[in-house]
């Protein structure tokens, strides 16, 4: 369940799947690397919500209120069919 806080994760290293404190119905990138939002702990490409641009990409569940659990910080654009970050 969202928190309805702003939460901020710093220096995120790469290619590491890393708990969103408190969930998430919306995010904003704010950082140099590619961030992909996963539906739950399990970061898949199944479960793969929506990989967000570097420097202001943005994500908002909608109307629909998925709820991202998860999220991966990597420096190369993922394609649809690439493997997932790895589960910490």
């Amino acid at each position: 369940m969202d928190t309805h806080q702003n939460d901020a994760i710093s220096d995120p290293p790469n290619d590491l799947c890393r708990t969103i404190p408190g969930n998430a119905i919306n995010a904003t990138n704010r950082t140099t690397a590619f961030a992909i939002v996963y539906k739950n702990t399990s970061c898949t490409r199944a479960n793969r919500i929506q990989v967000l641009e570097k420097s202001g990409g943005m994500w908002d569940s909608g109307s629909t209120l998925v709820v991202a659990e998860r999220v991966c910080f990597t420096a190369a654009r993922p394609t649809p069919a690439q493997l997932a970050c790895e589960s910490s």
